[in-house]
């Protein structure tokens, strides 16, 4: 008999190891900036997939349960099923449990940017100097992480929630053109 008794605590929200690379660079007029930023040994909860793929419900199921184990007179038809088949809520893997425990370590190219600097006689009537530059953020994240952004934070305020994704918005990814002009 399966019960109470049997859970036990798996997952650890918290990375053994976060890392940082900053980079610069400068040659003539050019300059060059790029930050890495990444952890790993961490877990992640991935409650998007406890959602749409644990069967806990009759609505807004990913259409990956549509290829979930059935069973005709007590045999299973599919063997090669990757989802348990759908028994209802709080049934069969609907519960929260290793299924949807993730390995939430990442690499991601946080920021980087190139820039060209202008300067001399010929605008000095105008502005002593103009950078033209062009930066990213967030551009390429490398990672196993199933979810929509392995850099989760807590779900709410409360401790326990540490290691949860619960869907946010991911972080978004930009590219910027600009000018900068000195008087």
């Amino acid at each position: 008999m399966i019960n109470s008794d049997d859970k036990t605590n798996i997952g650890n929200p918290y990375p053994d190891f976060t890392y940082g690379l900053n980079l610069s660079a400068a040659y003539k007029n050019f300059d060059f900036n790029c930050f890495i930023t990444g952890v790993a040994g961490n877990d992640i909860y991935n409650a998007n997939t406890f959602d749409l793929k644990g069967m806990n419900r009759l609505f807004n199921a990913s259409t990956d349960v549509l290829d979930r184990a059935n069973v005709v007179n007590g045999v299973v038809t599919n063997p090669s099923a990757t989802l348990p088949r759908a028994q209802g809520a709080d049934i069969n893997w609907s519960s929260a449990n290793q299924r949807y425990i993730e390995d939430g370590s990442f690499t991601r190219l946080k920021n980087i940017a190139l820039g060209y600097t202008l300067s001399g006689d010929a605008f000095k009537s105008y502005f002593s100097k103009a950078r033209f530059y062009v930066s990213g953020q967030n551009l390429i994240t490398i990672t196993n992480y199933s979810g929509l952004d392995p850099e989760i934070a807590r779900a709410d305020a409360n401790a326990n929630s540490a290691g949860i994704d619960l869907g946010r918005y991911p972080q978004p990814k930009s590219v910027i053109f600009g000018i900068d002009v000195t008087f």
